[in-house]
């Protein structure tokens, strides 16, 4: 495994939930829990591997992303975003 040089600089990380409901957790390579927030996170993060999480009430979804040094801004958004209307989903459709 390798490891990034401390010096490195930060890069600016925006994380999207796409919900106000939407817990985003944050956790380094070595599962420290770093950040966390409510539907939108933005933060600094050393190069390095993440887990990004989100949780909305029992739905939960990771995501894992290397921060490379030197890249540019980030962006990432969950891929179970729902429009603020919608109706929480099971196997069956929407739940009514």
């Amino acid at each position: 495994m390798s490891t990034w040089v401390e010096s490195a600089a930060k890069i600016s990380v925006t994380v999207e939930a796409g919900s106000p409901a939407t817990e985003i957790f944050i956790i380094d390579g070595s599962f420290n829990l770093g950040e966390q927030g409510l539907d939108r996170l933005e933060t600094n993060l050393s190069p390095g591997l993440y887990k990004i999480k989100f949780k909305t009430g029992s739905m939960i979804e990771e995501r894992h992303q290397v921060v490379e040094p030197g890249s540019g801004p980030m962006s990432r958004m969950s891929t179970t975003r729902r429009s603020p209307g919608s109706a929480p989903s099971t196997p069956n459709g929407p739940l009514r």
